[in-house]
């Protein structure tokens, strides 16, 4: 009888290079998506900042041009009625808060949380902070700086970023008075 080599199965040794080999294809798959992920989180993160401008917008929107425009019929300026306000920003006279004209919602350059417009933040979009800006504007489309004589444009802009050391994506937008 011949000793025959019992060739059946893996032996030790190459069970751990297997082991081994898998490790490091693993590891390389897993650094190939990570990038990919980050990406995804960013566009996600993009669009609700981009849904949380368009909300504020909105709300800006459906305010009157100027605090002048809310007690005439006629936009500030002409004949017979009183000048845009140079000032802009929260007015001395609103009370609790309230925003009740387009300039109204300028932060002064702090970014503060969409609840305190009175959006809701539910969900993906609590974290989200707000820095809106808010000046006049030439006939270019140039804002003006702090201060300037009114015009009857003015230029927002509004930049949103998710929590304190978030990136803010910045969006522009103009409103003429008519």
């Amino acid at each position: 009888m011949s000793m025959a080599a019992n060739n059946k199965g893996f032996t030790l040794i190459e069970n751990v290079m297997a082991i081994t080999l898998a490790g490091f294809l693993m590891l390389a798959f897993s650094s190939l998506l990570a990038p990919t992920s980050k990406q995804t989180a960013d566009a996600l993160t993009q669009q609700r900042a981009s849904q949380v401008a368009t909300w504020l917008l909105q709300e800006m929107y459906s305010r009157e041009f100027d605090e002048v425009n809310i007690h005439f019929v006629e936009r500030c300026g002409s004949q017979g009625v009183d000048g845009c306000s140079a000032i802009l920003g929260s007015d001395a006279d609103d009370t609790n808060s309230v925003r009740d004209d387009f300039d109204d919602y300028d932060t002064d350059g702090k970014a503060i949380s969409i609840t305190d417009f009175g959006l809701d933040a539910t969900g993906p979009f609590r974290d989200f902070l707000a820095t809106v800006t808010v000046r006049y504007a030439n006939d270019d489309f140039e804002a003006l700086p702090k201060g300037s004589a009114p015009t009857p444009m003015k230029q927002v802009t509004v930049a949103i970023q998710r929590g304190e050391n978030g990136k803010p994506l910045v969006f522009n937008a103009f409103r003429s008075n008519f």
